[in-house]
């Protein structure tokens, strides 16, 4: 058995606890049984074949595992869908992927997936509540599945796909696929990121950002190997979370919206919590103020772990606890196997301290978008890949990002990509065209603003256009304000200057992000 797989572990420590969320916990034995009888049942009673793909939209929750490593155990793939998508996007991205399956545990939207247009369907399955007519049940295919055993292999030459949404408006699928040589370099730069993050046999980490994010996922999938427990929490609650960091947590993935609402509870409840278990508390997502750096270690102890990258590219740099106030505007430094170049709009070499785009070259990072050879030529160069953020280095190899050539807003670590809000709002009748960016918000890092201009003759109130969004957009996208203007700024050629409506709301701020 592969070292650090779910079957040696089953083999190893069948029945310690592997993963539990708030409503079971399974051990390791158990959750092989399982994701045995789950693969059996959905390649012998539904087809599903090595190579294939599966759209899996769950909270945090053990099926999630469950799921997975079923999937790989037929040698086919997730495709992760957020639990905030509309169905629109949830159809778009299914049939986009040709997922063959979709796991869901929300019934609501196991019922849409029956007029899911253009896709390559085969069954819906439903995890917990009522099964509506012509969709399967989680657990019902796991009792009829067979406990044969079954392993994973090496997802050599799969083409995993994680969507993340583009310029255009729609989602693009990153795809990632590995030679052996590529696997090998893929385990050696893994090994390097688990030792830094002190990952041991006795791990129990917390879980409480969603796993159809690829960082939380990583991170929780590098736990899990090391043999750890998974404490899963469906959403994050502050005081929830500090209680359970209490209860001999070791390490957690955070974004920084997550540690500014736990160091703003009480200081009696932070004072008496005991985090002396804490090795790693992993940050991602978005910006950590550098302000707030000190403070957090003087609460948290020295465990706070910078980790920059995207779903293109995967995890890239780390700043580690030692330089966390020494550097604290970085983003750390470029991880060993991992190489970057900052270059400028010509695709020249900028010199030190000079800002450019950065470019990645990683194990980790995708080969390109799925059925998209022009958003692929967009972000690659010469074997790296970009995700269209600008930073300089300094003279001793730390990256500082300051700014983005694309317009993705991040809202409490999230991306969102304001081209769909824009084509949203064009869609009303009385908005002739719109603005969407990212302004500064103390609690979230961003917060999404509109600027309308009308159609010359028609009225309509911010009120409105945000319950127009609400009804095609998931919430997270949807604008906290609106303005409006007779006419929006643009150069000679029509394009709208973003920049120009977005610069006096980061004037005072040393990053405009």
């Amino acid at each position: 058995m592969p070292s650090g797989s779910l079957e040696a572990w089953a083999l190893e420590t069948p029945l310690a606890t592997a993963v539990s969320d708030q409503r079971r916990s399974v051990d390791w034995a158990t959750w092989n049984e399982r994701a045995n009888r789950l693969a059996n049942a959905l390649e012998h009673e539904l087809g599903l074949a090595a190579g294939s793909r599966a759209a899996v939209r769950l909270r945090n929750r053990v099926e999630w595992f469950e799921t997975g490593s079923a999937l790989a155990k037929c040698g086919a793939a997730p495709v992760p869908v957020g639990t905030r998508l509309a169905a629109d996007e949830v159809t778009y991205i299914t049939g986009h992927s040709g997922a063959q399956l979709f796991v869901t545990d929300d019934p609501e939207m196991a019922r849409a997936a029956s007029s899911f247009r253009d896709n390559a369907l085969r069954a819906t399955i439903l995890v917990g509540g009522d099964t509506p007519d012509g969709v399967l049940n989680f657990e019902e295919l796991i009792h009829t599945g067979r406990p044969v055993p079954r392993v994973a292999g090496p997802p050599i030459g799969a083409k995993n796909i994680s969507y993340t949404s583009g310029t255009t408006g729609r989602p693009k699928g990153a795809v990632r696929s590995y030679t052996p040589q590529q696997l090998q370099a893929l385990g050696a730069i893994v090994a390097t990121i688990n030792a830094r993050l002190r990952l041991g046999r006795d791990e129990k980490h917390l879980v409480v950002a969603p796993l159809y994010h690829a960082a939380p996922s990583f991170c929780a999938q590098q736990a899990s190997r090391a043999g750890g427990h998974l404490v899963l929490h469906e959403r994050f609650n502050a005081e929830a979370a500090l209680k359970e960091m209490g209860r001999g947590v070791t390490s957690t993935f955070m974004v920084p919206t997550m540690v500014r609402r736990i160091l703003a509870l009480p200081e009696e409840r932070l004072r008496t919590t005991d985090l002396s278990s804490l090795r790693a508390l992993i940050l991602g997502g978005a910006p950590f103020p550098a302000e707030m750096r000190a403070p957090a270690q003087e609460v948290l102890g020295e465990v706070l772990f910078d980790m920059y990258g995207s779903t293109e590219t995967g995890f890239a740099t780390m700043l580690e606890p030692a330089d966390q106030v020494r550097k604290a505007a970085s983003v750390g430094r470029a991880l060993d196997g991992v190489d970057v170049l900052l270059l400028d709009e010509e695709h020249r070499p900028v010199a030190q301290g000079e800002r450019g785009v950065l470019f990645i070259r990683s194990p980790m990072q995708v080969n390109g978008y799925y059925a998209d050879e022009e958003a692929t030529a967009e972000s690659a160069h010469q074997g790296y890949f970009t995700a269209g953020d600008v930073a300089y280095q300094d003279d001793e190899g730390f990256l500082y990002i300051v700014d983005r050539i694309k317009d993705m807003i991040l809202v409490g670590g999230a991306n969102i990509y304001p081209a769909e809000i824009e084509q949203v709002l064009r869609a009303h009748p009385a908005v002739t065209d719109a603005a969407v960016f990212g302004i500064p918000n103390e609690d979230l890092g961003e917060e999404i603003k509109a600027i309308v201009e009308l159609v010359p003759g028609e009225t309509a109130e911010p009120g409105e256009l945000i319950a127009h969004c609400g009804e095609r957009l998931a919430k997270n996208k949807w604008p906290r304000s609106i303005d409006f203007l007779a006419e929006l700024p643009r150069n000679p050629t029509g394009k709208i200057l973003k920049r120009e409506l977005r610069a006096p709301y980061w004037a005072d701020r040393e990053r405009s992000i």
